[in-house]
């Protein structure tokens, strides 16, 4: 069988290829998920059904975004590291809150603003959670208009522990709570089912919910990357196209017969490993793999600057495609367009006036901190 080459070392340049073209096939896919959620369910048809299940696999695309997260901010990180000697908590967490903050609490704004006049509804404790990046650990009813806001949650929240953890366990010793998390996190998933109710069982919810080994799955590569035993396990496989394997099972399991013959609980344990790691392969793959047709569409000039502006479409997105008449106008087509205008005012008025703000206090050589 044909080997493969992969480059050697995609991570090390000022810009990881790929990366911004999965960005923008990810909030594709949240797109199609939320444009089409009703439509999918009114039409019972089977087929059709199917197919949105698949390009409107949001859930897939969130990973996506988790894996890229935990690729990018690692190699940043290590970056650092190399570069100073040392990884700086305080630069980590004042570039993360010039990052996520502005465009995240203008959203919320204008949540609150559309709340007082009763546009939309969000309850209190809705947007206490949402505002203090606690909403996984909120186990009321999700409020459509921030419960966006959990992935968001679960990075923040992951974020405050994982650089420490690489400064105070090394690299080495890293990878093995990597990889522990990565080996027992689907039994948590499948423990919250077990245990009924209880705060035991809220906790090992709120794991599962987190998602922490998907994270993981994108963290640990950019520690291992370097390693010629890594290198050889890559190459090992894409030469028996498992990447495609995985891919083709992480698309299954959004089945809705499955739905029928599992409990959800210990079926979203299952889903959860197998889209994670079928959402990892995806973009070891296409990061090493640059020069065909899949390579040159991501990094075509139009798929990366959807891509870039990725964050602020996936926090306001959610305002539009909804059915209220008051903010919408239930066409799909015109609500995707009204998102994209109101995503580049937020880009270019919000989110590019903080960065710029921070090179100004911190410098260039500041690592730059991932969108999602």
């Amino acid at each position: 069988m044909k080997t493969e080459r992969i480059e050697n070392n995609p991570l090390s340049g000022s810009r990881i290829p790929s990366l911004d073209g999965l960005r923008a096939l990810s909030i594709t896919m949240v797109l199609i998920d939320h444009a089409t959620v009703d439509y999918a369910a009114a039409s019972g048809h089977p087929v059709i059904t199917a197919i949105l299940g698949v390009v409107g696999d949001g859930n897939l695309g969130v990973f996506i975004f988790f894996v890229i997260s935990g690729l990018l901010i690692t190699t940043l990180l290590l970056k650092e590291e190399r570069q100073t000697g040392r990884i700086s908590l305080k630069h980590f967490y004042i570039r993360r809150v010039f990052r996520i903050f502005p465009a995240y609490y203008s959203y919320l704004a204008a949540v609150a603003i559309l709340t007082a006049c009763g546009v939309i509804t969000v309850r209190a404790a809705d947007f206490l959670h949402a505002c203090t990046f606690s909403y996984i650990y909120y186990f009321g009813p999700w409020n459509w208009y921030v419960a966006h806001t959990w992935s968001l949650s679960v990075e923040e929240q992951f974020y405050l522990l994982w650089p420490l953890l690489l400064i105070l366990l090394g690299r080495k010793r890293a990878v093995w709570w990597g990889v522990s998390i990565i080996l027992l996190c689907p039994f948590v998933r499948v423990a919250a089912d077990a245990l009924g109710h209880g705060v035991l069982r809220r906790i090992c919810f709120t794991v599962g919910v987190a998602r922490y080994d998907v994270l993981m799955m994108g963290c640990l590569p950019a520690i291992l990357w370097p390693s010629a035993r890594f290198q050889q396990f890559l190459q090992s496989l894409f030469r028996w196209r498992l990447h495609y394997v995985a891919m083709i099972g992480a698309l299954l399991v959004t089945s809705p017969l499955l739905f029928t013959l599992l409990s959800w609980d210990r079926y979203q344990a299952i889903q959860t490993s197998i889209e994670g790691l079928g959402a990892a392969l995806l973009v070891y793959w296409c990061v090493t793999h640059t020069e065909g047709p899949v390579g040159r569409f991501l990094n075509a000039r139009m798929v990366r600057h959807l891509g870039v502006i990725s964050y602020s479409i996936y926090l306001w997105q959610q305002l539009f495609l909804t059915h209220n008449p008051h903010i919408v106008t239930n066409n799909i087509p015109a609500d995707i367009v009204l998102v994209l205008i109101v995503a580049h005012l937020s880009y270019y008025l919000i989110e590019q006036p903080f960065l710029r703000l921070r090179v100004r206090s911190f410098g260039r050589a500041t690592p730059r901190a991932a969108s999602l």
